[in-house]
């Protein structure tokens, strides 16, 4: 039976697939994708055994078969293929691949080896496709890249009922938006940010709807919209209490423009090193003066014109932890409050988003 695709169709549903399984070396059945067809749509599903996703495209056929192709040379072939219509038949235990006067052969694996989908039942909550992308840009950095605390490596997502509160921290700063929702649901749970980055590449910045399904008992959440399926398995550890480390006595309030501010950070972080990170922040009134020096490589410092009365003092933060926050916050000005020299720069943007970022002594 010769299966007759578009091109460009097919390719928009592999790119979905294929960096999952590109990440997997050790077993071959979880370096390849699964191509089920039915008599009304073919179904594209790949998996490393922690996220599965699944794409599906409307398709007539008098057959039921599943077949499994080797993920990255199967994209890569019909990525080069030279015409639009690409034709797909299976010839025993190959996969036959033609376009125009093009042909290329793949070996298939067994399907009963492929891993089967996940049921995901449970609460299901939706937001608009657009805000629960800029939300997780906003918070996902903060994330920890180290594996001593599990819990950290996620993302929070604590329910309240009509309020959503996203969560990301790694001990040295904490990132926290708010979502107004329509819910019952009043629980947390945290997503891996490995699973949270790559929902980000596949969900676009539109007003439809995206819902969010979330099995407790076996430890899934779903995230479907469109065509697509994006199943993630969740982190089961406690999250620390982060409600408590947010200061509340900040009488020190800086205002200032943020592109300028992230450029003038951007500039000095030229002068940083692995060795040598902290920029210094010099508070005057209506001025912050932005510095940074290092041995052997030179210095830079940057005069800024902000509204500020508070107190004056030399304070220092990591220049990668402050442009994290800065080139993701799509507002034209930002409050930066702070206590002191030694204590946590809150940064804060129309009650609705909080950075807490944790100062580096100055010498």
């Amino acid at each position: 039976m010769e299966y007759k695709f578009n091109k460009t169709n097919l390719l928009d549903n592999l790119r979905v697939l294929v960096p999952i399984t590109s990440l997997n070396d050790a077993l071959s059945i979880l370096t390849s994708l699964s191509i089920e067809f039915t008599k009304k749509e073919v179904i594209f599903s790949s998996t490393n055994l922690s996220i599965f996703i699944q794409t599906k495209i409307n398709f007539e056929t008098t057959d039921k078969e599943t077949i499994i192709v080797p993920a990255k040379k199967f994209i890569q072939i019909i990525n080069k293929m030279p015409e639009e219509e690409i034709i797909l038949s299976k010839i025993n235990t190959h996969l036959k691949i033609k376009s125009g006067k093009c042909e290329f052969e793949l070996p298939l694996f067994d399907s009963k080896e492929y891993p089967s989908k996940p049921n995901v039942d449970g609460n299901k909550v939706e937001f608009k496709e657009k805000n629960l992308k800029d939300s997780l840009i906003k918070v996902s950095f903060a994330c920890s890249e180290e594996g001593t605390r599990l819990e950290l490596t996620g993302v929070l997502f604590d329910f309240n009922k009509n309020k959503l509160t996203l969560v990301a921290t790694d001990g040295r700063r904490l990132a926290l938006t708010i979502c107004t929702i329509t819910s019952s649901i009043q629980d947390k749970y945290i997503i891996p940010q490995q699973s949270i980055l790559y929902l980000l590449n596949i969900i676009p910045f539109k007003d439809t709807l995206i819902s969010m399904t979330i099995s407790k008992e076996f430890g899934l959440i779903k995230f479907q919209y469109e065509n697509i399926e994006f199943i993630t398995k969740l982190i089961d550890i406690e999250y620390p209490e982060y409600k408590t480390v947010i200061p509340k006595d900040v009488p020190n309030i800086l205002k200032i423009n943020t592109t300028n501010f992230c450029q003038a950070i951007d500039r000095a972080d030229l002068m940083t090193t692995l060795n040598s990170v902290a920029v210094e922040l010099k508070l005057e009134k209506d001025k912050i003066t932005i510095f940074k020096a290092t041995q052997g490589l030179g210095k830079e410092q940057e005069e800024i014109e902000v509204n500020y009365k508070g107190q004056e003092f030399r304070i220092g933060f990591n220049s990668k932890y402050l442009l994290d926050v800065l080139n993701n916050i799509n507002e034209k000005e930002i409050e930066l409050r702070f206590k002191d020299e030694s204590s946590p720069c809150l940064i804060k943007v129309k009650n609705k988003y909080i950075y807490l970022l944790l100062p580096i002594l100055l010498k």
